[in-house]
């Protein structure tokens, strides 16, 4: 059928079979859940049934449920890792960009990494950057802190310059290295 739309052959009832199948579809998937609706106010009940009989202090729940925190906190970690190594590093290697680890370079700094001023290389032209470099090693325990560190970069980035486009380079992180962040440097 989107074939026929697509090629430009599309004609008002291939377009309304269309919606109307789509229509169809979201009608039964809206009686599916009014069918559980009775099932999860029940299920609510009970879960509200259970937690009035809870007789147990803030204390001894949390000695009972802190080993799974603390497992949970690592597997995130973990998958953080994976992530950032995996998933979302990008290639710019030490050879496209040019940096100090020098106080003339420093722009500032915090938690758990420095910002210095650089100078990238892409395509021919050359851009200054901000290079933000981890005081650690990427492991488990700080890959979901650097991972979180990068989103508020991202949003931060768009709050403070809505109007002007700016560029993040995304991450160039590898287990062995330190520099978890590049992104475009506004002056001012």
């Amino acid at each position: 059928m989107w074939s026929r739309i697509g090629d430009g052959g599309a004609n008002e009832s291939v377009l309304k079979e269309l919606v109307e199948d789509q229509l169809k579809e979201a009608n039964l998937c809206l009686k599916q859940i009014e069918a559980r609706i009775p099932e999860l106010i029940e299920a609510d009940k009970m879960f509200l049934q259970q937690l009035r009989n809870e007789r147990r202090s803030k204390e001894e729940i949390k000695e009972l449920y802190q080993p799974i925190v603390d497992e949970a906190s690592d597997i995130r970690g973990h998958l953080a890792v994976f992530a950032l190594k995996e998933i979302r590093a990008i290639d710019i290697g030490s050879e496209k960009l040019d940096w100090k680890e020098d106080i003339p370079s420093r722009l500032g700094s915090g938690a758990f990494a420095i910002v210095y001023q650089g100078k990238m290389r892409r395509q021919g032209k050359e851009q200054a950057v901000a290079l933000k470099v981890c005081s650690n090693v990427l492991d488990f325990k700080n890959a979901s802190l650097i991972m979180a560190e990068v989103e508020l970069m991202r949003l931060a980035i768009l709050v403070k310059f809505p109007r002007k486009l700016l560029k993040f380079f995304n991450l160039n992180l590898r287990v062995e290295t330190r520099l978890p962040g590049i992104a475009e440097l506004i002056q001012g």
